[in-house]
């Protein structure tokens, strides 16, 4: 497996979707290097979708 750069713009968050959605559909076995990949592109992809579309403070619920 290749590692992977840091998601800077929508192009390489569309291809690491892509890449994740295979293993959504065939689960790696933990402990396996594609399960390690899996893991880190699921952080990857939070943190870019974190800092892309952030989410404020909802104030308290009335």
């Amino acid at each position: 497996m290749f590692p992977f750069p840091p998601i800077c713009d929508e192009e390489a968050y569309d291809a690491a979707l892509v890449e994740v959605e295979g293993y959504f559909d065939l689960e790696p076995a933990p402990g396996s290097p594609a399960a390690d990949r899996f893991a880190m592109l699921l952080h990857t992809i939070a943190d870019y979708e974190a800092q892309r579309w952030p989410i404020g403070d909802i104030g308290p619920v009335a």
